[in-house]
Formats: C-alpha cells, structure tokens, sequence
C-alpha cells in the first residue's frame, strides 16, 4: 500500500492539518477499500477550549487553508470561495438579528472561504490547527 518509510501521511501537512483528507484522497485515488464498523467503540476527551466559539472560527480558517492545498488554483472551489465571501459578509448582521446560531453557522462558513482565499495569496493565517 505505502512504503514503510514513506508514513501514510504527507510531511507538507506537518502540523496544520489536512494529512487524513490527503491521505484517503490518494487511497481512494488507488482503489483502497474502506469499512465502517458500527461496533466499534471510540472515545475522544473533548478539551474546554472547543467550547469557545473562537476555536470554530480558527478551525474554519485552517480548514480553507488546507482545502486550498488540495485544489486546482482556477477550480470551481475558488470562484465559490471568491462568490461566497461578499455574499456572506452582507449576510451575516441579518442574520444575527435572525437567531446567533444563525449568525455563527454562517460565520464559519465565510471562514471557511475566507481561508482558502487567503492561502491562494500564500498567507498562512493560522499556523497550527486548532485541534
């Protein structure tokens, strides 16, 4: 499947995030075959800091980043990114008025859009992931 020395995951990654969205893409990309295991127990601490609302914003931006990485600099990815953003920013104060949920769900998503832009210009925002 991989070589040993090799690792399954990419070193261009380090610490940022992005390697396990990399890592299946090539495996799919090789055929590999995944199975889900409903049995299977997993158990994961939730530290107090993915409480906080700037945990999601930090995730978000890290997220874009990292998607970035992955596709084509003129993809469709790209021209939503470069459609969502001003759309999102004129959104977001009615949508505070609507309900805060409302306000945060979308908030993420333009960091999310936000990051991927911003790496485009090849500015890393955030330097480790968050999480």
């Amino acid at each position: 499947m991989l070589r040993r020395e090799d690792g399954p995951f990419h070193p261009r990654f380090g610490t940022s995030g992005g390697g396990d969205k990399d890592y299946f893409m090539r495996m799919v990309g090789m055929r590999k075959k995944f199975v889900w295991c409903d049995e299977a127990c997993v158990y994961e601490t939730v530290t107090l800091d993915r409480y906080a609302r700037a945990y999601y914003i930090r995730r978000a931006l890290v997220r874009g980043s990292v998607t970035a990485r992955m596709e084509p600099l003129f993809g469709i990815g790209t021209a939503k990114s470069l459609l969502a953003v001003p759309l999102y920013a004129v959104a977001l104060p009615f949508l505070q008025l609507i309900g805060h949920h409302f306000f945060m769900r979308y908030l993420i998503k333009e960091c999310d859009h936000v990051g991927k832009l911003v790496a485009r210009l090849g500015i890393n925002i955030v330097k480790d992931r968050p999480y």
